[in-house]
């Protein structure tokens, strides 16, 4: 959908046909999948094999899907978006752990126990203290995997080879109207 739509702003392909894929984007059916399963089955081609049962979907919007993208620029793309969602998942759990070892750490700041070194008993220190440890690398593991998040990052959508030719082309003479760095 986000090739069409950024397609459509540039006026390459019509609103209908994006309505149209707007309407059965959500459509996702056993039907579908097992259209999906038996293009694939015949073409090899995964992407290719949903981009087609997609289309099959879609009787005004369907030939404007993948218009222009090779499959990477789908691939890559999506590949992003679930790194940065995975990545979403992995830091709420971390801010709940976090959050249960601070209630513990607070418990447990007078609460005596030997601590060891070299599995050696050593000196006193308090449980708190000990979980605080453990809490300190949670922040700075929180903290590195905050700075990976933050550096996630499309590929956007180059055509072919990365030289965006297939977009030249669609754009056209249209390629001043917008302002697009499109040359290869």
């Amino acid at each position: 959908m986000a090739l069409a739509e950024a397609q459509l702003e540039l006026g390459i392909v019509k609103p209908e046909q994006v309505e149209d894929l707007r309407a059965h984007v959500d459509e996702v059916t056993e039907a579908s999948i097992a259209r999906a399963l038996a293009i694939e089955h015949e073409i090899q081609h995964d992407l290719m094999a949903e981009v087609r049962a997609f289309a099959e979907q879609c009787p005004i919007g369907g030939g404007i899907i993948h218009l222009g993208a090779t499959s990477m620029d789908i691939e890559d793309n999506a590949d992003a978006l679930r790194l940065r969602d995975a990545l979403d998942v992995t830091t709420t759990t971390l801010r709940n752990v976090m959050t249960a070892l601070t209630d513990k750490v607070e418990q447990y700041a007078d609460l005596p126990v030997m601590a060891f070194t070299h599995l050696q008993p050593a000196e006193p220190t308090t449980l708190g203290y000990r979980l605080a440890q453990y809490l300190q690398d949670l922040v700075m593991d929180f903290e590195q995997v905050m700075q990976v998040r933050t550096g996630i990052r499309g590929k956007g959508f180059k055509g072919a080879v990365g030289t965006s030719a297939s977009y030249l082309e669609l754009m056209g003479e249209r390629q001043g109207e917008h302002n697009l760095p499109l040359t290869p």
